[in-house]
C-alpha cells in the first residue's frame, strides 16, 4: 500500500509565534516526508524568523492566485466533482461562518484540489488549528472526498469559538491531540465526535546539543524573570504586571522582563505605568528564537500568566534550559509540568497567586533546583520534537488509505 502524500494547510506560514510548526515541517521534510505545503496568506518580512527562507520557497500562496485562475479551479471542481461541489455551494448559507468568507474557503479549497489532487498518489490533508486552513480542508472533503485531519492546540478549541467547530471536529478523519487535556475537552462539549479517532500526540523541542548551564539564583541580587508571548487577551500578562506591583510594594528586588508583541501592547504598557513599574517591568516587543534561547541562559524565573493556552513551546525551552517555571494551572500545562513536579502551577487571573510564588522563590521558600532537575528529565523524555515529529509523520502516512479507496472518493 502506498504512503499518503501530505498536504499541510496553513492559514499563514511562516511566522515567528509560530515556529513549531516550522520544526515540525522541517524535521519532517528531513525524513524524506512527501508534502505540499500551502497556506492562504503569505507573511510580513517582519514575521518570518532568519533561517526560514529556504523551507518558505517551497509554500504555496493561495493569495497568489488572480481570478482567472481561481475561476478555473471553480470549473475543474464542477467538472470534476459535480455532486460534491455543487452540494458544497448548496451548504454555503446554513454554515456558522459568514457567506464571503465561506466563499473564500470554497475557493481555497478549489484552488487547492486543482493544483495537488489530480495526481494517482494517494493524499491526504492536514491543518494545524481549527481556523481557515482547516474549513480549507473540509470544504476539499465535502468536495472531493479527500479525507483530513487536525491538529488541536489551546486557544482554537477553548478559547476563541470558532466557526463550525463541531462540524470541522465531526467531520475530520483524525483529531490529533496536543495534550490529554484536549481529548477529554472535546468528549466532555462535543460527544457527537469519535471517541476511536481523538489520538495524543505532543508536540516537543529538539534536544540541546551540550547540558545546559541554568542560571543559579541568588537572592542577594534581583530575582530575574522573563515571560515570552504574545501580548494578548489569552496570555494575560496584566495579571503578571500587577503581581509585580505586590511585590515591589513588599520591598521585594527584581526585574522583569515581558518579550513578545500584539494587540495589548498600549493595555500592559498602560498598566507598567500606572502602577509605577517602569524600572521593574521591561517591554521589550518582538525578539528571534534565537535571541529568546539566549534569555533563557539569564533568567532565574520563566513566568507564564495566560489564561488560555495549549501545552507553550516556551515553557518546554525553558524547562529544557534548567530555567524553573512558575505557570498557570490550565488545558495541557498541568500535565507538561508533570502536575507540578516540574514546575509551579497557580490559578489563572490571579494576580495574588502569582504574586505569592514569586514571593516564595524570592525567599527562597521553593526548592528550585529539583523543579529544575524534574523538569530537564520530563522534557527529555516525553517532549522530544524529532521523536514526536517522526511519531507525527508516520501517523498522517500510513492512515491505510488504499491509492484505489482515494482515487474511488475523488472522482465521485
Amino acid at each position: 500500500m502506498a504512503k499518503n502524500r501530505v498536504i499541510f494547510l496553513n492559514s499563514i506560514f511562516p511566522v515567528l509565534s509560530e515556529t513549531f510548526l516550522f520544526s515540525q515541517y522541517t524535521k519532517m521534510l528531513d525524513e524524506g516526508m512527501a508534502m505540499d505545503l500551502v497556506s492562504s496568506h503569505r507573511p510580513d518580512a517582519s514575521q518570518v524568523h532568519p533561517g526560514m527562507e529556504s523551507v518558505q520557497k517551497q509554500v504555496d500562496y493561495l493569495c497568489d492566485a488572480g481570478a482567472a485562475e481561481v475561476a478555473s479551479a471553480h470549473l475543474h471542481c464542477l467538472l470534476k466533482y459535480p455532486t460534491g461541489y455543487l452540494g458544497s455551494l448548496a451548504r454555503m448559507f446554513s454554515v456558522e461562518e459568514k457567506p464571503v468568507t465561506t466563499l473564500k474557503h470554497i475557493s481555497g479549497a478549489a484552488l487547492t484540489l486543482k493544483r495537488y489532487a489530480d495526481s494517482a498518489e494517494p493524499r491526504w490533508v492536514h491543518s494545524h488549528f481549527t481556523y481557515g486552513a482547516t474549513s480549507i480542508a473540509m470544504w476539499m472533503k465535502r468536495i472531493a472526498g479527500l479525507p483530513f485531519s487536525l491538529t488541536l492546540h489551546g486557544s482554537d478549541l477553548t478559547f476563541d469559538n470558532p466557526p463550525d467547530l463541531e462540524k470541522k471536529l465531526e467531520e475530520a478523519d483524525l483529531v490529533v491531540c496536543i495534550s490529554q487535556y484536549n481529548v477529554d475537552y472535546v468528549k466532555e462539549h462535543f460527544p457527537t465526535v469519535v471517541e476511536d479517532k481523538l489520538v495524543v500526540l505532543p508536540l516537543g523541542v529538539a534536544p540541546l546539543a551540550e547540558p545546559p548551564k541554568p542560571q543559579v539564583y541568588d537572592s542577594n541580587r534581583p530575582l530575574r524573570m522573563l515571560s515570552v508571548g504574545r501580548l494578548s487577551t489569552q496570555k494575560a500578562q496584566e495579571y503578571l504586571v500587577r503581581a509585580c506591583a505586590q511585590l515591589r510594594d513588599k520591598g521585594l528586588s527584581f526585574e522583569c522582563l515581558l518579550v513578545g508583541e500584539g494587540p495589548q501592547r498600549e493595555f500592559i504598557e498602560s498598566e507598567v505605568q500606572r502602577l509605577g513599574l517602569q524600572a521593574e517591568v521591561k517591554l521589550l516587543g518582538a525578539r528571534y528564537h534565537s535571541d529568546v534561547l539566549e534569555m533563557y541562559k539569564e533568567a532565574d524565573l520563566f513566568v507564564m500568566s495566560s489564561v488560555a493556552e495549549g501545552m507553550p513551546i516556551v515553557l518546554m525551552e525553558a524547562m529544557q534550559a534548567g530555567v524553573p517555571v512558575l505557570s498557570t494551572a490550565i488545558s495541557g500545562i498541568p500535565e507538561l509540568l508533570d502536575y507540578g513536579k516540574a514546575g509551579i502551577l497557580v490559578p489563572p487571573a490571579s494576580d495574588d497567586a502569582l504574586a505569592e510564588s514569586m514571593e516564595a522563590v524570592i525567599k527562597g521558600e521553593i526548592d528550585l533546583e529539583k523543579l529544575r532537575q524534574q523538569a530537564i528529565e520530563h522534557i527529555a523524555h516525553s517532549f522530544d520534537q524529532g521523536k514526536n515529529a517522526v511519531r507525527f509523520q508516520n501517523l498522517l502516512e500510513d492512515r491505510g488509505i488504499a491509492e484505489e479507496k482515494v482515487a474511488s472518493r475523488v472522482t465521485n
